[in-house]
């Protein structure tokens, strides 16, 4: 029989196990479970935390790579369009009365070597009248230019040969004056007397524009004959000639993926376009009521080049519009060539730049998929991004990525578990 000690005993050990459990159950349990809520809080907000500096640096790196694109575009347009503008500032040059001179002493001397060539090799066949008519046909034919630059033949002030006016031959042409009263043809047998080759200039009607133009003619003696040889240029001729050049070139230059270059007048008409050749743009918006050219003229001739961004439909490979109607945003760089009042351009379509971009950011999204599966909050937490337009950017499901939950209603409360998490981070930022 046990004693009453024991029972004494007994029940006094129950009754501290009966305390202790009861002290474990409603103080140490709460707190060990408050204890161990804190640490995968603060183990959570460590990754969370973690997770966010990945995101915040790879929202950086997207970021410069969006503006080094950008940049390094805008540099490809500048090294481009100086290239182009270039090949129409050197036609410009040849346009001018220096740069004519000097042309037509190189034509005139390729001239004359073939022609004394020419009558040394006939010498030996001909008779001296033979020999003039040989000489005048060979004239006669000569072209240079294209076909635009000839020669004529005049002896003392009658003219032998005009291979364009062929009604002037055999008349005394010592009359003839220009609209300011000089007479021409008798200055050039004053330099052939006295210099025997030189240049004289004078007015004169010229029969492409039938409009009065200055006009730059080379004389040199021919003395078996004593004829008096000559070819010339109208300058405003070479002018309209160059700028047509000019103008041809840079409306069949390409580049890239069918890009092109234009080339409009300071008053904004389009003299140079693959499609809209002629147009007058000064009034001409975009969608969003951005001015398309003027700006362009505008930048260009204040700061000699510059940029303008517009919206502006594609091109096709055959000159043609693609997806017509649809616009795209275009980046433009222009640049002034003011010795004829032009400005000529070229652009690139942003969305390549966009494209660019939409790459880089879906390769850093994978590398940060790869590093958040493998990061888990406790036995079942996980982390997911998403926008503030309710897109889901990553998350452990895949069939969640990429659909939109801004609609999606929290299971038991009148609201969006969108709204409510948007709400949460922003009581928590608070």
């Amino acid at each position: 029989m046990f004693s009453k000690i024991y029972f004494k005993v007994l029940a006094v050990t129950i009754l501290i196990i009966a305390v202790y459990t009861g002290v474990i159950i409603l103080y140490v349990s709460p707190q060990i479970e408050k204890r161990v809520v804190h640490l995968e809080e603060k183990t959570g907000k460590a990754h969370l935390q973690e997770i966010a500096t990945v995101v915040d640096t790879a929202a950086r790196e997207l970021n410069s790579y969006e503006q080094n694109s950008i940049a390094m575009h805008k540099e490809e347009l500048r090294n481009i369009t100086e290239v182009a503008s270039r090949l129409v500032e050197e036609l410009y040059k040849s346009s001018q009365p220096k740069q004519i001179r000097e042309h037509i002493l190189v034509e005139v001397n390729s001239f004359r070597d073939n022609l004394l060539s020419y009558y040394d090799q006939s010498q030996e066949s001909f008779s001296p009248t033979e020999i003039k008519k040989i000489i005048k046909d060979f004239v006669r034919l000569y072209r240079y230019d294209g076909g635009t630059g000839y020669f004529f033949i005049n002896e003392n002030t009658v003219n032998v040969l005009h291979p364009i006016k062929s009604e002037l031959e055999g008349r005394d042409l010592a009359d003839l004056k220009d609209q300011d009263g000089k007479y021409f043809i008798r200055e050039f047998v004053q330099i052939t007397e006295q210099k025997k080759e030189g240049f004289s200039s004078y007015k004169w009607l010229n029969p492409t524009s039938n409009e009065i133009e200055e006009k730059l003619t080379y004389v040199f003696k021919f003395p078996p004959f004593n004829w008096i040889i000559g070819t010339g240029f109208y300058l405003p001729e070479v002018k309209r000639q160059k700028q047509k050049e000019a103008l041809d070139y840079i409306a069949n230059l390409r580049y890239g993926d069918n890009e092109y270059f234009f080339i409009s007048n300071y008053d904004s008409v389009l003299i140079s376009h693959p499609t809209m050749k002629g147009r007058d743009m000064l009034d001409v918006r975009d969608p969003k009521g951005i001015l398309i050219l003027p700006p362009m003229v505008k930048v260009a001739r204040e700061n000699g080049q510059g940029f303008h961004s517009y919206s502006w439909p594609k091109l096709k490979d055959e000159g043609r519009l693609q997806d017509k109607g649809k616009l795209y945003e275009k980046l433009t760089f222009t640049k002034d060539i003011k010795e004829w009042q032009w400005v000529i351009g070229t652009g690139i379509y942003l969305d390549q730049v966009e494209h660019d971009v939409e790459k880089k950011k879906s390769d850093l999204i994978k590398d940060l998929r790869q590093l958040m599966i493998t990061t888990r909050i406790g036995k079942t937490g996980y982390i997911y991004i998403f926008d503030s337009q309710g897109n889901m950017i990553i998350h452990p499901n895949s069939n969640i990525e990429g659909k939109n939950f801004s609609k999606l209603k929290n299971p038991g409360k009148n609201s969006f578990i969108h709204q409510d998490l948007v709400e949460a981070y922003n009581s928590e930022a608070r």
